[in-house]
């Protein structure tokens, strides 16, 4: 492998390559994620009102994660697909601020259903099916069909959800006054 910036990427590129040879990327990363998630979950829910005891617990999932070689292999892949996804969220904001008023429900529907998309995207690149077993895990055809199947589904939901229209002050008012005139 030649150093150089123009045929190797220098000095970037081996530290990364040390840094994936120490181990950092398959052992301390994932560790880190686990304890964060499992650490910001026991705070959130106060079962034990102990920070102390909360750190402990998530400490001991997270070296319990790492040292199973089949949630090291699990989450490799998951996280690269991830990465991409939100570079894909992050880029998708930008075109859609110039676009769109930034107003709250519509910002927050369009990257629930964005969100939503992306992570069925990763969970079925990063062939996470495959870990289920293999009567389960089909190929790419299959996995579009899947993909397309929840998307319509995710879309008659959310027209179901969305769709209902709260009737305005006027609405009820006129409807009200119906009803006193009809019963009076």
């Amino acid at each position: 492998m030649n150093g150089g910036w123009f045929y190797g990427g220098g000095a970037f590129e081996q530290l990364i390559i040390q840094w994936s040879q120490m181990g950092i990327f398959t052992v301390l990363l994932p560790f880190i994620l686990v304890f964060a998630v499992v650490f910001a979950i026991l705070e959130k829910v106060q079962l034990l009102q102990n920070k102390a005891v909360h750190v402990i617990i998530a400490l001991a999932i997270g070296l319990f994660t790492i040292s199973n070689p089949y949630a090291v292999s699990f989450f490799a892949p998951i996280f690269s697909s991830l990465g991409l996804g939100v570079a894909i969220l992050v880029c998708l904001i930008i075109v859609l601020g110039l676009a769109i008023k930034p107003d709250g429900k519509t910002w927050k529907t369009l990257f629930t259903i964005v969100g939503i998309l992306i992570f069925i995207i990763v969970i079925a690149k990063s062939e996470l099916l495959s870990f289920i077993g293999p009567t389960i895990y089909c190929g790419p055809q299959c996995q579009a069909l899947i993909i397309f199947v929840v998307v319509i589904a995710l879309a008659i939901i959310a027209a179901l959800v969305w769709g209902k229209k709260e009737k305005s002050k006027k609405e009820k008012a006129i409807e009200a006054a119906m009803e006193a005139q009809m019963g009076g």
